[in-house]
């Protein structure tokens, strides 16, 4: 985000319904590498997105974990930010 001096944005509309999540996340994710040269990839983070899960937070934490564990000795190469929200319910708590 802002490598463009005049980036262009569409602002789009979909609905946020019980049990979506919404995540953002930073190429450390998928560009994870193990100790084959392989990529963690959008496959691996597509099958963790898997059943729903009620707490965003413990999605995250099981997301760094995987690739943590994916990237073994290697280590971790790059930087890893995540942010997920999971709408909950109809009505507030």
């Amino acid at each position: 985000m802002g490598i463009l001096d005049n980036p262009q944005y569409e602002t789009v509309a979909t609905p946020f319904n019980p049990g979506d999540l919404v995540m953002l996340y930073t190429d450390g994710i998928t560009d994870a590498m193990n100790c084959d040269d392989m990529v963690f990839g959008k496959a691996r983070l597509a099958s963790i997105l898997g059943p729903p899960q009620n707490d965003a937070v413990k999605f995250v934490s099981t997301l760094i974990e995987s690739v943590d564990e994916f990237s073994g000795p290697r280590g971790q190469r790059d930087d890893i930010c995540v942010l997920a929200c999971r709408r909950k319910s109809e009505k507030p708590d």
